[in-house]
């Protein structure tokens, strides 16, 4: 049992020491983001283009409507992490749409917009798409979103 604990808490510490982005249970989704800081140079949002990658070897459902993968953003407020607001989310009038349903290996992108600045990730609520019991949130890395006025 020691030994089991061990194992699990070494594939812990790697994955979070893993510079491209926090992994799931057993490596079963990478979510990575296209850079690292985003400046709001006049625009009035930052397009923030992210890429979940399935590495397990099962299929992986995603909440999204239509194709969209929805993602919830968090921002980091007083060294807590907390629930900006979810994208991609399908209408209430669309109940029952599938989810978008990533197969091993394949991969979807897609886009988020933040419109104020500050330090932010994104969080994707994954569910075997064979076995809805297995659930949890796939991380990215951190990035920041910069307003910069010229004086």
């Amino acid at each position: 049992m020691k030994a089991a604990f061990a194992a699990a808490a070494l594939l812990l510490a790697a994955a979070c020491s893993d510079p491209s982005g926090p992994v799931g249970p057993a490596g079963s989704a990478r979510v990575q983001i296209d850079r690292s800081v985003y400046l709001l140079l006049g625009e009035p949002a930052a397009i923030v283009s992210f890429t979940v990658r399935n590495t397990s070897p099962w299929p992986l459902a995603l909440p999204g409507c239509s194709g969209r993968v929805s993602a919830s953003i968090e921002r980091l407020e007083a060294s807590e992490w907390v629930p900006r607001f979810a994208t991609n989310p399908c209408p209430p009038v669309y109940p029952g749409l599938p989810p978008v349903v990533l197969a091993p290996g394949e991969s979807a992108a897609d886009h988020v917009v933040v419109e104020e600045g500050g330090r932010y990730r994104l969080v994707l609520y994954l569910r075997g798409a064979e076995d809805p019991e297995f659930a949890y949130d796939a991380v990215s890395p951190e990035f920041e979103v910069v307003s910069w006025l010229a004086d």
